[in-house]
């Protein structure tokens, strides 16, 4: 399957269920983590509103979301991200010129993996050795 036909069925894990309640889309399980933004009801308060796809299209407001982009650093950021697809950690899907797709269960996996292993990037280990390899080796 290619990045086009993973992108047109991918579909949300989770799916409304009433006012502020989400359950699991039928067949799968509840994801763990989830990203969301912040909604205004109508009477002043505040409700989490979980991202709708897998997929989001990668922005400095979505840099920013993940923890990747302090202020005037948008380009360099969008770089890490290039690299880290590149060596196969995360996945995007450039859908035209001016506009790339993140998949966010792959994003949240790759946190998942730095978090778990302290030493995950650690010279000369295997994710280092990956990442070298895909961005700066001569091809």
């Amino acid at each position: 399957m290619d990045e086009a036909e993973t992108i047109a069925q991918s579909k949300p894990a989770m799916v409304p269920a009433g006012p502020g309640r989400w359950r699991p889309r039928a067949g799968e399980d509840a994801p763990k983590t989830c990203l969301c933004r912040w909604r205004q009801a109508a009477d002043g308060t505040f409700f989490p509103e979980p991202f709708p796809y897998r997929w989001a299209q990668v922005t400095p407001d979505l840099l920013r979301e993940l923890g990747l982009l302090p202020a005037s650093e948008d380009r360099a950021r969008r770089e890490t991200l290039k690299r880290l697809a590149a060596a196969g950690f995360v996945r995007l899907a450039r859908i035209s010129p001016g506009c790339t797709l993140i998949d966010l269960d792959s994003w949240q996996e790759h946190v998942r993996r730095c978090l778990e292993d302290p030493f995950y990037w650690e010279k000369g280990g295997e994710a280092f050795r990956k990442y070298a390899k895909a961005n700066f080796t001569r091809k």
